[in-house]
């Protein structure tokens, strides 16, 4: 007793009965659960640069070997190996992203991942990527927008609002004048 369970791990207890030839006995059957696949995310990235996908949901220290394509690439297969961190995650970076990479959408092909000597295998698992833009500065305004950490800000002539610049790089052309007022940052995360 009790039932035989075979989704999760068990002790057994045999209890022999009255009159035989036997003794009371315990067994545990243990059920290692199978690594699955919950999710996978991309970070944003900056033009010319990769996104770190990470999938989550695998075991802690899950080794795994993954293909994917990216929907911008064509048909190129990549693949990647390695183990899962002790949160059962698994990380890898893209190739260097151009602009035109915004909207790829990654796609996990194959995979498959071992731990506790079980395997399991997985496909379809799908994140879109977002790659920054250029936007440049036209005199009154930004002609993409307002540029983010992902962006590349390009200053083509003077520059001296009052407003912080945050992104991922600063392209300033050779005769154009740039002032930063007092209280105004430049903050740039490539």
């Amino acid at each position: 007793s009790p039932a035989l369970d075979n989704t999760q791990t068990t002790v057994y207890t045999f209890t022999p009965t009255v009159g035989q030839c036997a003794t009371t006995a315990t067994m545990t059957i243990e059920v290692n659960p199978l690594p699955t696949l919950d999710t996978i995310t991309a970070t944003p990235a900056c033009i010319n640069s990769p996104s770190t996908v990470t999938m989550t949901g695998l075991l802690p220290s899950t080794a795994g070997s993954f293909t994917y394509t990216n929907s911008m690439t064509g048909p190129a297969v990549y693949t990647v190996s390695g183990v899962s961190d002790a949160s059962g995650n698994f990380t890898f970076d893209t190739p260097n992203l151009p602009a035109a990479a915004n909207g790829a959408i990654i796609t996990i092909t194959s995979g498959t991942a071992t731990a506790s000597g079980c395997t399991a295998n997985f496909t379809g698992k799908t994140v879109t990527v977002v790659v920054g833009k250029v936007t440049t500065w036209t005199g009154t305004i930004w002609d993409q927008g307002t540029p983010t950490s992902i962006d590349t800000a390009v200053i083509p002539l003077a520059y001296s609002e009052v407003a912080n610049i945050d992104a991922c790089s600063l392209v300033v052309n050779t005769n154009a004048v740039v002032t930063i007022p007092s209280g105004s940052n430049v903050t740039l995360h490539g």
